[in-house]
Parts: structure tokens; sequence; C-alpha cells
């Protein structure tokens, strides 16, 4: 309703302002000028004063909406100082009018008197009518007619009263804008401070709101980067753990190839040990088969020495023939003996050599021993690695149990073998 109330008030200081420069303005009626009237330099100044202070108000007070309260306080200030102004150039005026005479024209009160005509059409035909007497006064010879100087003295005298009436009508409505104004003014005061304390109010609970909003924000990003230094730190921790477990991954690595490389040599060291054993039964055999054959020769030499011995018992002759076959015998047998001897150092020889190849067994096993107490503590992580060590460890009992009783047989056989010789 307001907005409403502004626009029909607007409206109508636009009409009346409309009128004002209709009378006013010279683009309107360009043949109508100031010099043709009566004091046109005072009244061209007073007439441009109220032009130039009335658009000053028309824009003051469309522009009142859009300032604050300081600013608008300036302006009421400034409307007064204008109002001063207007009220003692207006009083200039009535006081040079007062020192002439007034007519009123009979034309134009008539018209006044009112036919249904606006103020609008009365100004318009009043205009008209300055313009004729104008062009009137330009025919006009004076010093000829001085009847038609005094008609044109008195419609001088008219105009200066319609000019009067203006003036008063414009002081009407200055003092109605005026009082409009100052209702208008101390509404849109009330208003705006209305609006202020709302704008006020509001504002505090927006920057309120933005403070625990900021408060807020600023604790969420304390405890995120706390969450992240804490991030950072597990990080860390945990690539430290990553490399100590690549750096023992890397040493239990080496320490497969290293023990991959020892297997490999220990396999190859077992294969020669192997093929040494195959060579020692392959010997021991060779030296059980000649051990056969030379108790086969003795048992043979006896049954000879008991036929012969028979022989010398039955006859004493032939004991010189007996003496050198014995001699023979002799000789042989020492030859057999020394031939045993050779086999009794060779099988000595064999004996001290195969001693040294058990004290290497006993070092190959005190070496696989400690392989495989070392082996233990990698074997939970190379399961694969324990069933070649068993295999190993199998074949090995095996060679050894082997080796061991064809020990044990040999040695019986040489004790058998001694005692025999004996």
């Amino acid at each position: 309703s307001l907005t409403r109330h502004d626009s029909l008030g607007q409206s109508q200081d636009n009409k009346r302002l409309t009128m004002d420069s209709s009378v006013l303005d010279h683009s309107w009626y360009p043949d109508v000028t100031y010099s043709s009237m009566l004091d046109s330099t005072v009244m061209s100044k007073l007439l441009a004063n109220l032009e130039h202070n009335l658009s000053t108000l028309r824009e003051e007070a469309f522009n009142t909406s859009s300032l604050s309260m300081e600013q608008l306080q300036i302006r009421v200030e400034h409307l007064e100082r204008v109002n001063l102004t207007l009220r003692e150039e207006i009083g200039v005026y009535e006081a040079i009018n007062r020192t002439q005479s007034r007519h009123v024209s009979p034309t134009f009160g008539a018209e006044f008197g009112g036919q249904g005509m606006s103020e609008e059409d009365l100004l318009k035909q009043h205009l008209i009518e300055i313009r004729k007497l104008r062009q009137r006064l330009e025919m006009l010879d004076v010093t000829k007619d001085p009847e038609q100087l005094l008609i044109f003295q008195s419609h001088i005298q008219q105009r200066i009263v319609h000019q009067e009436m203006i003036i008063s009508h414009l002081q009407q409505q200055m003092a109605e804008k005026e009082d409009k104004w100052q209702k208008e003014l101390s509404e849109l005061q009330r208003r705006l401070s209305q609006e202020k304390a709302l704008l006020i109010a509001k504002l505090e609970v927006t920057v309120s709101d933005l403070q625990r909003t900021i408060h807020t924000q600023a604790s969420k990003m304390e405890d995120q980067e706390r969450q992240i230094i804490n991030l950072i730190s597990e990080l860390n921790v945990k690539e430290k753990h990553e490399r100590k477990k690549e750096e023992e991954m890397k040493k239990v690595m080496h320490e497969k190839v290293e023990l991959e490389a020892d297997l490999w040599k220990r396999d190859k060291e077992f294969l020669d040990i192997e093929r040494n054993l195959s060579r020692l039964e392959i010997a021991k055999e060779n030296s059980e088969s000649e051990c056969k054959r030379l108790y086969s020769q003795i048992e043979e030499k006896d049954i000879e020495n008991e036929k012969l011995r028979k022989q010398v018992e039955g006859s004493h002759e032939n004991s010189m023939f007996l003496k050198e076959t014995v001699m023979k015998c002799e000789r042989s047998l020492q030859e057999k003996v020394f031939t045993l001897q050779k086999l009794t150092n060779e099988k000595t020889a064999y004996d001290h050599r195969l001693i040294e190849k058990e004290e290497q067994v006993k070092n190959l096993e005190a070496e696989l021993g400690i392989l495989k107490k070392e082996m233990r503590t990698e074997l939970e992580e190379k399961v694969g690695l324990t069933a070649e060590i068993d295999l190993l460890r199998e074949e090995l009992t095996k060679k050894e149990t082997k080796y061991e009783f064809q020990k044990v047989s040999y040695e019986a056989e040489s004790e058998r073998f001694t005692e025999e010789k004996k």
C-alpha cells in the first residue's frame, strides 16, 4: 500500500511539474521570450531559480529511498536551506510587484473563473495570449497610437498578476510537497530505522552463526591435522617395518643362496665319498678274493704237507727228497708268508685309509650336524629343504650301515685269516 501511495503521489507530482515546466520552459513556446516582458531580467532569474530548485527537489525526492540515514539528514538540511532561499526570492518578487499597479484581464479572469478548463489549459491559453500581445507590440507604433500603449500596459499588468498567481500557486504546491516530503521522510526514516534494526539483528545472527561455524571448522581442521599427523607417523612406522622386512628377506634369500651352494658342495663331497667307498669296496672285494685264493692255496699246501708227512713217515729213504721238497715247500711258504705280509701291510694301509675316511665321515657328520642345526631355524620357512635333508640323512645312514657292516665283515675275515696263519 505504501508503494502504491508513493506511485500515485509521484504521478501527481509529475503532472504538476509538467504544468510548471510548460509555464517556465522556453522549448514549449519558442515564440514567447522574456525580453518582451516587464522586468524580464528579474523574472527570468526568478523562474530559472525556481525551475532549477524544483528539479533538484524532484531528483532528491526520488533518490531518498536509496540513501542512508546520514545522507537523508544532509538532504533534509539542504532542502530547508533551499526552501529558505525560495521564500526570500518570492518575498523579493512580491515586493517588486507591489510597487506596480494591478489590473486583471477580463479574458483571463473569465477563463480562470471556470468553464471546466484545467490549470494546464489555462496556462497554455495565457501563454498564447502573451505571444499575441508580443506580436501586437512589435507591430505597434506608440507615438501614433497612445491608446494601444495603454491597452498593452494593462495586458502587461494582467500578466504580472497572473505570474503572482502562478507564484502563489507554486508556493502552495511547494508547501504541500514539503509537508508530503516531510511525512514521507519521517515514514522513510521510521522504515529505514526498522529495516536497519532488522538488518543489524540479522547481521548479528549471521555473524554469530559464522563465528560458530568458523570455530567448528577450526576444531575440525585441528582434528583432521592431528589425524593426518598420526597417519603420517603410522605410515612412517609401516615403511620402516616394510624396509626391515625387505632387508630380512634379502638376508634370508642371501642365506638361502649360500645354503644351496653349501648343499651343492656337500652333495659333491657325498658323491666323492660314495665314489671312494665304491673304490674301497672294489679293493676290499679284490683283497677278499685274493685272501680266498691264498686260503685255498694254503689248504692245498697243507694237504700236500700232510701227504708228504705221511710219505716221510712211511719211507725214510725218500728223506732227502722230502727234505728238498720240504725246503721247496718252506721257500714256497716263505714266499706265501711274504705275500701274506704284503697283503697284511696293504690291509693295514687300507685300514689306515679306512680310519681316515671314517674320520672324514665323522667330520662330515659333525659338519652335517652343524648344518642341520643351522637349517632348523630356516626350515620353518623353507619346508621344501627338510625333505631333501631327510633323504640325505637316510642315504647317509644307509651308507654308514653298509660301511659298518662291510668293516665288521672285513675285520672278522682279517682276524680269521690271522688266526689261520698262526
